[in-house]
């Protein structure tokens, strides 16, 4: 570099590292009379501190970076309007998009056409700055069918450098509302089983009690059958009310039988 110096007799910046040490230096070119180079000044600074300083930034970025997409959960940034800014590999997967049309896509369109109304009103209040944080359990999907997802939006408006945008975290819920519908399911069975067992119950109790009021009209009937001439009129009527009775009687136990 100061060969440089002495040949284009221009000012040159270097940067170069000595033992564990980094240094900047402007190497500056002084002039004789006759406008030849005749000596330099070189103004060095320690750089060090700003390099391990630059190198720590590098390192959170890449770690950040690799967070970002190789995450299990999906990161989407959100414009003002709800376009998708940038998102990670998993929020791709599970708003069934390709990066090449990830940034022409509204994240509205995503959604069951019964929550769309839900996630804008969280949306908007979100992006004015009058809700903090918006979480809600959505459908989202297309061409595989809609999965439970739940969406957390946060808005952020720290960065200097680009305008405020929302921060999405989208997390797979589907075998979580799966479980919960199982369960819900088991649950109406368990309940239903437990109505006919009480249905059960009660009629046994009623046919308990039938057959105890059969026992005294059967042995009634038989009793004034036996008194009766045959050839009294109500012979026939009488003999009708015991095989009725008999009857009943075969309903009761087969209505023991089932409680």
């Amino acid at each position: 570099k100061m060969h440089e110096v002495f040949e284009s007799g221009e000012v040159v910046d270097a940067a170069f590292d000595f033992f564990d040490k980094s240094f900047l230096a402007r190497i500056v070119p002084e002039f004789n009379d006759q406008g030849e180079v005749k000596t330099i000044l070189c103004i060095t600074r320690d750089m060090t501190e700003l390099r391990e300083a630059q190198k720590t930034v590098e390192r959170s970025e890449r770690r950040l970076r690799a967070t970002f997409q190789q995450a299990v959960v999906g990161f989407c940034h959100l414009s003002l309007d709800g376009e998708l800014i940038r998102s990670n590999p998993k929020a791709r997967a599970l708003l069934e998009i390709t990066s090449d049309t990830a940034q022409r896509v509204r994240l509205e369109e995503r959604l069951h056409p019964d929550d769309v109304e839900v996630f804008k009103v969280g949306f908007q209040r979100v992006a004015r700055g009058q809700l903090e944080r918006f979480e809600s359990e959505l459908r989202c999907g297309i061409r595989e069918g809609h999965r439970w997802l739940r969406l957390t939006l946060s808005l952020v408006s720290h960065n200097i450098e680009e305008q405020p945008y929302l921060f999405l975290v989208i997390e797979d819920i589907q075998s979580r509302r799966q479980a919960e519908l199982e369960t819900e399911s088991l649950k109406e069975k368990l309940a239903q089983g437990q109505r006919l067992e009480q249905l059960g119950l009660m009629a046994g109790g009623v046919a308990h009690d039938f057959n105890n009021l059969l026992v005294g009209i059967v042995g009634s009937a038989s009793l004034a059958l036996e008194n009766l001439p045959e050839g009294s009129p109500v012979y026939q009527d009488v003999e009708m009310v015991l095989e009725a009775g008999r009857r009943a009687g075969d309903l009761a136990r087969q209505m023991l039988a089932y409680a």
